[in-house]
């Protein structure tokens, strides 16, 4: 173990160097500084000792000023604990007051300077593992929700890299399938693949049950992500085989969403839902790879999407028989929506429009209603059938459109998809809102809770 390094700050030459023998007999490396400004200079600089001894009288910076400039300059997560000198009674009460952590009185007494220096290293060390321990997630021993987001704040504003949300796919079937201990088994497994895969610089923390969030420094484009990607996917299936054996009958892997950091700006929120979409096109993509968010691509990607009434009628035929409704943006589904219209007149067949709205309890948290509102997606497209089309309004809101259904069936219809739902083992924490009618000029429409 290196030993403690204290930084003595005092314009008496004699003081200074006895203060520095006195530390020195303890095991302590010393560094010397006659003014407040140089030792200012020093830890601005980059250098961080574990203490310093401050005397309070010195011409220009006085050992106040010093003291307040360094808690200033400092990041409270880093402070540096300062323990003052002075021959002046008066002003131990204003050190403290000013956030020294103890006072040596002048003349320095070898037992006392050696004493209260070592306490007040003790200290500092107890207060920085307990500040740790509130940062680590317990299980994974990752940084916390909270420290992650506090720690990638910081990160986006000051660095250049990669902000990613990675996601392990079909978690859910772990749990469900192998027990929640089995489940907490892989959580463990995949934090230490994660803390593998990271380089000296990069950072990486929990934000919700199977949701992690990765800093990758100076990396920069689709390539050296997707390598990355890789190399976690196959340290991830390893280490879920080593513990549910090799016959598993679904896919394992990490989903990964990025977005650049300065290119789409260094605010963290608006950054990490960027990172978001991504992750959510990368799961619709076929999960287990990485998608980096890329604006112009995904408005060209829309642009395509805009069919003639003969392509959504060959692409709906083709689905007829898949099960899992179609689903689509709002450029396409205003085409299908048209074409359905005209089919209802040409043919007098009928088709209902449902739009459904998730009520998400109000004390959830903003990972508990991502993993809701994927759910809520999940299980209300899975209910359909492939001739079904059904597309996102918001992110608590889908809208559907279900061809060949007569009015004296949607109510069994509705019910299959809210039975659906309540199959789900987090649906007491959200509610589905059902509105309804037909398509056709002039019919109702219905609304059911």
């Amino acid at each position: 173990m290196a030993a403690d390094w204290v930084i003595v700050v005092d314009d008496d030459r004699n003081d200074q160097r006895l203060a520095c023998e006195m530390l020195r007999r303890a095991g302590i490396r010393t560094s010397a500084m006659r003014s407040g400004a140089a030792a200012l200079d020093y830890i601005r600089k980059g250098g961080m000792p574990d203490l310093i001894l401050l005397d309070v009288n010195m011409p220009e910076t006085d050992g106040f000023e010093t003291l307040r400039q360094l808690r200033e300059q400092m990041d409270p997560e880093n402070e540096i604990p300062v323990v003052l000198m002075t021959g002046e009674e008066e002003q131990e009460v204003r050190g403290l007051e000013e956030g020294a952590m103890d006072i040596i009185r002048k003349p320095l007494e070898g037992d006392v300077v050696i004493s209260r220096v070592c306490k007040a290293l003790d200290i500092s060390r107890r207060m920085k593992r307990f500040a740790r321990t509130a940062e680590i997630d317990q299980m994974t021993d990752l940084l916390n929700k909270s420290a992650t987001e506090s720690r990638m704040e910081r990160l986006c504003d000051e660095e250049d890299g990669l902000l990613c949300i990675l996601d392990l796919d079909n978690f859910k079937n772990v749990n469900d399938i192998y027990g929640h201990d089995i489940g907490d088994q892989v959580l463990m497994m995949f934090a230490r693949v994660l803390k593998v895969s990271l380089r000296r610089d990069d950072e990486c923390g929990r934000i919700g049950g199977d949701e992690f969030a990765v800093f990758l420094k100076n990396m920069k484009n689709a390539e050296d992500l997707k390598r990355y990607t890789q190399r976690i996917n196959e340290g991830y299936e390893i280490g879920a085989k080593a513990i549910m054996g090799d016959k598993i009958s679904f896919q394992l892997g990490i989903s990964v969403g990025a977005v650049k950091v300065p290119t789409y700006g260094r605010e963290y929120s608006d950054l990490f839902k960027l990172a978001d979409q991504a992750l959510y096109d990368a799961k619709q993509n076929g999960k287990r790879q990485a998608e980096l968010y890329n604006a112009l691509q995904e408005n060209q990607g829309k642009a395509k999407q805009v069919l003639d009434l003969e392509g959504v009628t060959r692409m709906l035929q083709e689905r007829a028989a898949i099960p899992g409704a179609l689903w689509t943006g709002k450029d396409i589904f205003g085409s299908i929506y048209q074409y359905m219209v005209r089919y209802m007149n040409r043919y007098r067949n009928s088709a209902f429009r449902v739009l459904l709205t998730l009520q998400i309890a109000s004390d959830a948290s903003d990972t508990e209603r991502r993993k809701l509102r994927e759910e809520f997606r999940q299980r209300i497209r899975g209910a359909l059938r492939g001739s079904d089309v059904m597309m996102e309004c918001t992110d608590n809101q889908v809208f559907l459109l279900l061809p060949g259904i007569k009015e004296q069936d949607i109510e069994r219809v509705i019910g299959r998809l809210l039975k659906r739902w309540k199959e789900a083992d987090n649906s007491d924490r959200a509610t589905i809102n059902v509105e309804y009618g037909e398509i056709d000029v002039g019919r109702k429409t219905y609304r059911r809770e």
